[in-house]
């Protein structure tokens, strides 16, 4: 019997308590359909109680009826027995935070770290994650940085995330607060890294190592910096607005789908049969999951 392929729902933020419609409905037949178990855990003291009780009734909206909500204000709620053991009875992990900061400082090194990784990668668990999260779930994340349109030296800090995609920077509620700038600022920084901005109300489904959608109402930006011909990082003095020369965006509107093997659907005729050599290459790196080291 074939092992069961896991998934990331990286949700860019919901405009309400919950996300669309759309992408709790996906990421609940990604778990499984109506047989699906849900665990929610809400990481960080800013977690609020009212929002996990709303995510957890919206799941109940769709007919799943194995959903467990967790608050975890700090590490020993994390590691406690009956979360543990949500975890390892999910066929969904949702993890929502109100920081990135938040998401890593709860989970890092924890147990129920681990346990998540092993659903993921074992069981072939559904991992979604919501706003703040989202932009903890690879190994590299944003530690502290403003929101800017404009690019400039020393913005953002870059710390260590959760490790579930590797040589990716995932920025939430990308286009309502304006991170362009920031993102941009990152990708000046590390451009061996692909930056990706996941809009609210709207998600970024990876199946790793083959597939990316992106489902919701608005757009996922993608930066890759690895052409890049120029760039005044370094040589200009902390805040000011950096020059990049040759920087590739790419801008997915909800409803596109690009597979690693079977391209592009017919209906994306717009670009034709032939898929462009820098889309195939940047979608290949983003989708690059990370095998948990422990």
């Amino acid at each position: 019997m074939p092992k069961k392929q896991g998934h990331l729902v990286i949700v860019g933020g919901p405009e309400s308590r919950v996300p669309e419609r759309e992408i709790l409905t996906r990421a609940a037949h990604l778990a499984g359909g109506a047989s699906t178990r849900v665990c929610i855990l809400a990481a960080g003291k800013k977690a609020n109680a009212d929002h996990l009780s709303a995510l957890g009734t919206a799941f109940d909206a769709l007919g799943v009826r194995g959903v467990t909500c967790h608050l975890l204000a700090d590490r020993k709620q994390v590691d406690a027995p009956e979360v543990l053991e949500a975890i390892d009875a999910a066929s969904c992990v949702v993890l929502t935070a109100a920081d990135p900061a938040d998401l890593a400082k709860a989970f890092k090194g924890t147990t129920a770290e681990r346990r998540v990784h092993e659903a993921f990668e074992r069981r072939g668990a559904c991992v979604m994650v919501v706003g703040g999260a989202s932009s903890g779930i690879s190994r590299h994340m944003v530690a502290e940085g403003k929101s800017d349109i404009h690019p400039r030296a020393g913005l953002i800090s870059l710390t260590e995330g959760l490790g579930f995609l590797d040589r990716v920077v995932i920025d939430h509620h990308f286009s309502d607060k304006q991170r362009m700038g920031r993102l941009l600022s990152i990708v000046a920084q590390k451009p061996d890294l692909i930056g990706v901005g996941v809009d609210a109300r709207t998600a970024m489904v990876v199946t790793p190592g083959r597939r990316l959608e992106v489902i919701g109402q608005a757009t996922v930006t993608i930066l890759d910096g690895r052409t890049m011909s120029y760039c005044s990082a370094g040589q200009v003095p902390p805040d000011a607005i950096l020059a990049m020369g040759n920087v590739q965006l790419h801008l997915l509107p909800a409803g596109f789908a690009f597979d690693l093997e079977g391209g592009l659907p017919p209906s994306r005729g717009v670009i034709g049969a032939k898929v462009p050599p820098a889309l195939h290459e940047v979608v290949s790196q983003l989708v690059s999951a990370l095998p948990f080291k422990p």
